[in-house]
């Protein structure tokens, strides 16, 4: 019995050693933050006992946090006592936070307890935004502008920081533009930023994007033009987060504005199909001729016009060397319609009509001259108001209305029954700037050297013609219109720079050369009769 009370009492003592279950030492909690731009933090402790550390399961916790040991990630890792640290990550998604701080709590369980070791914040991102506008392309012989370049400006546009359209646009408020040859009014710009967004705009402007160039365009949208719009306005463009509502998110926190000008509308005139002039031409009879000199069946031809209402339509006719001024309705041998919807918007695209009388007498050309209501009630005489002092030409500030040429053959065609005019097709090459083609028939041969040294053609009765080729960027042949019968065409000029080729009554000239060989170089183009008599006589001039 003694010897049985001594073993017992040895196994209790266990010589001595502590046997007890070890207490688990858990780190004191850790703060910590996932700055912006980077995508997971460092939690160590020293384990003590077996070990497992966790984050919370829910779709919140889970939709923005996991764990990692290095191999996979998951939301609880565990692992063996160590008398070394151990680091575990918690990983974020690389999901830029603009509105929220999402966080988590890392918890730690080591013999049967679970302590909270480190709060993890996900830092907010600032929204990054900007747009550029494109530059232009200019002519090198007006300066003029004439389309988008599509290289843009290294200063993004300024910002508009207010959340209501204002009553005066902001300094650096880009204009839309319109420019010749185009159909409407617009910018182009590039957008840099670091969210998915999308754009809110006014009913009449338009937004449309190529997003693999990251080019975007604002238009103007003339069919929601109304009278609110038609003086002018500003257009407010929100570029906002695609994960906000706008319409429960007002404040400036997700948005990127910006104000776009519209011009006022109530000044401007302009072809609706994007040439700067029309080009209507009709035989002696009166009926519709087109640009391939087919006759129509029809005694009108139609146009169209961008306008506000009540346009008003000018005739500028050419007598000698002098034009004379009308009003369309009082003109003797051109009517002009015009047609509106008036149920249409307060800016639109509109046809008006071209008829003529029977012309018994000798070709006739005028100039038609389409104002604006808010100009035309200025114009109190035509004649005086329309054209300079010399009433040689339309006043500068007029030119820009300039819609349309109407060019009639008359019974026995122009003096010597023969005349040149220029293609429909050419316009788009004319308003550019590329050429210019001038009748200088009735023109003044002390004032002008190539009528002087040419005047033998106009004493003959023929028609003496100024072509001038002013940019290489014409690359090719324009055309002409041979009004009246003819037999033979010659082309000359030093170098054979100077070519043609004539197809029924169409004759295309080109003046083409390597370098700038021929700069200045002249030529002649001569066209004959039957009887080789010399109907016209086109200068050819080579200024690029």
């Amino acid at each position: 019995m003694a010897s049985s009370a001594l073993l017992l009492s040895a196994c209790s003592e266990d010589n001595g050693k502590d046997t007890s279950d070890p207490t688990p030492v858990f780190p004191d909690m850790a703060t910590l933050n996932i700055p912006a731009g980077e995508t997971s933090c460092n939690v160590s402790f020293t384990p003590n006992m077996d070990w497992t550390v966790s984050i919370p399961t829910d779709a919140e916790t889970s939709k923005w946090f996991s764990l990692s040991d290095g191999v996979v990630e998951t939301s609880s890792i565990s692992g063996k006592a160590s008398t070394e640290p151990v680091t575990i990550q918690v990983i974020t998604t690389d999901q830029d936070v603009y509105d929220e701080t999402p966080s988590c709590e890392v918890s730690l369980t080591m013999g049967g307890q679970t302590q909270v070791i480190a709060k993890v914040t996900r830092q907010t991102a600032a929204r990054e935004f900007d747009i550029y506008l494109s530059g232009f392309l200019t002519d090198e012989g007006t300066q003029e502008a004439y389309d988008f370049s599509y290289e843009y400006s290294e200063t993004p546009v300024a910002k508009y920081t207010e959340s209501s359209v204002p009553e005066v646009a902001p300094e650096g408020a880009p204009e839309l533009i319109w420019f010749t040859g185009k159909t409407g009014y617009m910018q182009v710009f590039k957008a840099e930023s670091n969210f998915e967004w999308l754009a809110s705009t006014p009913d009449w402007l338009t937004f449309t994007a190529r997003p693999m160039e990251g080019e975007y365009f604002v238009t103007a949208d003339f069919a929601q033009i109304t009278e609110q719009e038609i003086n002018g306005a500003i257009g407010m463009i929100d570029f906002y987060d695609s994960n906000i509502d706008p319409a429960t998110d007002p404040g400036n926190n997700a948005h990127n504005r910006y104000c776009f000008v519209l011009p006022d509308l109530t000044k401007v005139v302009r072809n609706g199909s994007g040439a700067a002039t029309a080009a209507f031409s009709f035989n002696a009879e009166g009926y519709a001729v087109d640009s391939n000199g087919t006759v129509s069946e029809e005694k009108s031809s139609t146009g169209s016009l961008y306008s506000a209402k009540d346009v008003v339509f000018y005739i500028g006719e050419k007598k000698g060397e002098w034009y004379y001024g009308y009003e369309a309705s009082q003109h003797d041998w051109v009517t002009i319609a015009d047609s509106w919807d008036e149920k249409g918007s307060a800016f639109q695209l509109h046809d008006y009509t071209v008829s003529v009388k029977a012309n018994e007498g000798e070709t006739r050309e005028v100039l038609v001259i389409a104002l604006p209501k808010v100009l035309a009630e200025k114009i109190t005489d035509p004649n005086f108001d329309l054209f300079n002092t010399e009433s040689t030409d339309v006043k500068e500030e007029y030119k820009q209305y300039v819609c349309a040429t109407i060019e009639q053959a008359g019974e026995g065609g122009s003096e010597g029954g023969f005349s040149i005019s220029e293609s429909e097709s050419n316009q788009m090459y004319q308003q550019l700037g590329y050429y210019t083609f001038e009748d200088l028939t009735n023109g003044d041969p002390d004032a002008d050297e190539d009528i002087a040294n040419n005047w033998d053609v106009i004493e003959a009765g023929g028609k003496l013609y100024r072509l001038t080729y002013k940019s290489f960027d014409l690359m090719g042949s324009i055309s002409f219109l041979l009004n009246g019968e003819y037999a033979n065409i010659t082309a000359s000029s030093a170098g054979n720079w100077l070519g043609t080729e004539s197809y029924d009554n169409e004759i295309y000239v080109t003046m083409d050369a390597p370098g700038n060989t021929y700069t200045g170089g002249q030529g002649f183009i001569r066209i004959y009769d039957s009887n080789n008599s010399q109907l016209a006589c086109i200068i050819c001039i080579r200024e690029f």
